[in-house]
């Protein structure tokens, strides 16, 4: 490599290969995600430890600690009870929401301490050692000291409802009627025991509080009976007395004026019936008279004596007319005959005027019959009106007797039924399944605690790093960078692209060449460069600028290196740029027979000094200016910006200064320091370099 770059064989119009899309990075409008994520790679040994250190104890927990566990038993309930009778002392409407909120309701009831208290007296859990242990001591008690004594048989029972309400659980999905009763224990058989002690309290508890419900509810009712027989009682006598005192007797519950009244009332109704008919009947037959036809009225025809008559009447008429026709009207025979028709006819009048006067009489004593009918039903309805106002107050008693009657009636059924109620079972709730004992234990998790711990490492490490950090920030991104030298980053490079030993190919120079490329861009015109960095960067930096002298090189042109950190090292065997910034030295003694080749370089010189002498700034500006006029491009490795103050003099005189920084290794402070410490010396930051341990894709 060194080779070529001395014979300078390589032209201008080299083509380098471009790696821009791997290589450079483009700044970012928002870096705030990226700078975190950049943070926490950064620490990502600290974050990892954590990690560790978690899951190792972890580990060791799950290995010691005392197994737990789960056994479970379900309790459907169904909100709607079955109805035995239909009435139920207890509810059995459905909610508006269909129930879930009495559903909700009964899970809670299966951790009551009466559904407990009934499990541990079926268990004898007050026996286990794992759930009759005493409570713990409060800080109170434990500063007092122990105070040494036999627990009582109620603090026990205490003890042992707290361990065990600890131990159940009651678990529902939603919108499901399924109550699921978890019980966490040592014992895989003890917790299915639990489990299903509690599911069997739960619905003797039940039973046993309706039937408690309903043989309240008997009691009251039976108390309420004599009363409600006694007021009864007191009614009726109201009612016999009034009707006493008053003379209100009565028949099928009416008065019997009333009912004396009724009847004159249907008997007038039927004789003046009667009446109205014979008067028609009379008016028909007058009628008749007059027209001559009596004989053909309905009562005339109705008669026994005149229908046979009739009948003998049209017997001899025809008989006659017979005679007439065969042996003509002067036959003796025909006069015989007709003298039989003529005495048959009288007859038959006689017998009609008796019909009349029998209609006539009939009428005459249908007329009497009424009229005597109106007097007495006058005579009753006056009887009637005089005793209507003691009848309402009557029926106002009887009224109060008939609802004292029936709220007794009530009573007595309501009773009935709940006494024959009380030893039903209309609870709608049945264990579907009992608890079996688990084969695997539930406590400790160990996926479930290493996946926290995992969590809670990263977690735990992601905020010491970011707290860390805080305390110690590191420029991670160009966007940090940017804000801490107050100048543009032109690109980044990778690091180890400038580590590599041995010589390099012109395409391993691409990613170099293309982050110059935007600097010269960036500074048109300028020439010389001055290079700088902070205290973590003093290799590479010195690296960047000789390979930048290389990348000059394959382009064709002329490069000068000028060695300018007076900051650390030795001095030199050879005349340098302090000999020349003292006036001891030009450049072309210094460059000697390398002042004709394609790179040369100047170090830093034999003698030290503390601070610059005078004249130093104008004998800086002539080795810059004759440099320019011999060589196409200048670099100068300014060392670290804040230690090397013998720079001043050439920092002044350079056309472009340019910070190198190490993301993940320069400190924020660092570059802070460097840009305040350029600006001092005249010549501030024009722009920044990032070098990266990595690619990124």
């Amino acid at each position: 490599m060194t080779g070529l770059i001395e014979t300078g064989q390589f032209s201008r119009n080299v083509q380098l290969p471009r790696f821009e899309s791997d290589i450079l990075l483009a700044v970012p409008e928002n870096a705030s995600f990226a700078d975190l994520w950049a943070i926490l790679w950064h620490r990502r040994r600290l974050i990892l430890t954590i990690v560790f250190i978690l899951m190792v104890a972890t580990l060791f927990y799950c290995s010691v600690a005392t197994p737990r566990y789960k056994a479970a038993a379900e309790i459907e309930i169904d909100p709607r009870d079955r109805i035995v009778i239909a009435n139920d002392v207890n509810p059995t409407s459905v909610a508006p929401d269909g129930g879930v909120t009495q559903v909700e309701t009964q899970t809670r009831v299966i951790t009551s301490s009466a559904v407990l208290l009934r499990a541990i007296a079926a268990t004898n859990l007050t026996a286990d050692p794992e759930f009759n242990h005493p409570r713990a001591s409060t800080l109170l008690e434990w500063l007092e000291g122990p105070k040494p004594r036999p627990r009582t048989k109620t603090e026990i029972l205490d003890d042992t409802l707290r361990s065990l309400e600890k131990a159940i659980v009651v678990e529902r999905a939603d919108r499901v009627f399924v109550a699921e009763v978890v019980a966490t224990s040592r014992d895989p058989a003890k917790a299915a025991r639990l489990a299903n002690a509690v599911a069997d309290a739960y619905l003797a508890d039940q039973f046993g509080a309706r039937a408690e419900a309903i043989q309240k509810a008997s009691d009251g009712l039976t108390g309420r009976l004599d009363e409600q027989r006694a007021l009864v009682e007191q009614a009726e006598r109201a009612v016999e007395n009034y009707k006493v005192s008053h003379g209100l007797m009565t028949i099928g519950g009416r008065p019997i004026e009333e009912h004396r009244l009724g009847e004159s009332e249907a008997e007038l109704a039927q004789a003046r019936t009667r009446t109205a008919a014979l008067r028609a009947q009379l008016d028909q037959i007058e009628a008749a008279r007059a027209s001559g036809t009596i004989a053909a009225t309905t009562e005339a025809l109705a008669a026994p004596t005149v229908s046979k008559l009739r009948e003998t009447e049209a017997t001899l008429e025809q008989h006659v007319s017979d005679m007439e026709i065969r042996f003509g009207p002067d036959y003796p025979g025909v006069e015989s005959a007709q003298a039989q028709l003529a005495k048959l006819r009288s007859m038959i009048g006689t017998e009609l005027h008796r019909v009349e006067s029998a209609v006539r009489g009939e009428y005459t004593r249908a007329l009497d019959t009424e009229r005597q009918l109106e007097a007495r039903f006058a005579q009753q309805s006056t009887a009637v009106e005089a005793s209507e106002a003691a009848s309402v107050k009557l029926r106002e008693l009887e009224r109060e007797l008939d609802a004292r009657k029936s709220v007794y009636a009530l009573f007595l059924l309501r009773a009935q039924e709940t006494r024959e109620q009380a030893g039903i079972d209309s609870t709608n709730a049945r264990v579907i399944t009992r608890a079996i004992p688990p084969a695997a234990k539930s406590w400790p998790p160990r996926l479930l605690l290493l996946l926290g711990a995992i969590g809670g490492g990263l977690g735990l490490g992601g905020a010491l790093a970011l707290i860390l950090e805080h305390l110690r920030p590191t420029l991670l991104s160009r966007t940090q960078l940017e804000r801490a030298t107050r100048a543009p980053v032109v690109g980044a490079i990778p690091i180890s692209a400038l580590h590599r030993n041995g010589e390099r190919q012109p395409s391993e120079l691409g990613p170099l060449s293309l982050v110059l490329a935007r600097l010269f861009d960036r500074n048109p015109g300028a020439r010389s460069f001055l290079f700088v960095s902070g205290p973590r960067g003093r290799s590479a930096r010195a690296q960047l600028c000789r390979l930048t002298g290389a990348v000059a090189a394959l382009r064709g042109e002329r490069a000068l290196l000028i060695r300018a950190d007076f900051s650390g090292g030795t001095a030199e065997g050879q005349s340098g740029l302090q000999e020349i910034l003292d006036g001891q030295a030009s450049l072309d003694s210094v460059l000697g027979s390398d002042g004709h080749a394609v790179m040369a370089e100047i170090g830093r010189g034999r003698s030290r000094t503390a601070l610059p002498r005078a004249g130093a700034r104008q004998n800086a500006a002539k080795l810059l200016a004759d440099a320019q006029s011999r060589f196409d491009l200048v670099i100068i490795d300014g060392g670290t910006a804040t230690e090397n103050i013998c720079l001043s003099p050439v920092a002044g005189a350079a056309d472009c200064v340019v910070f190198v920084a190490e993301l993940g290794r320069t400190r924020q402070h660092e570059a802070e320091a460097a840009a305040d410490a350029m600006a001092a010396m005249g010549a501030p930051i024009s722009a920044a370099i990032a070098l990266e341990r990595r690619k990124r894709r």
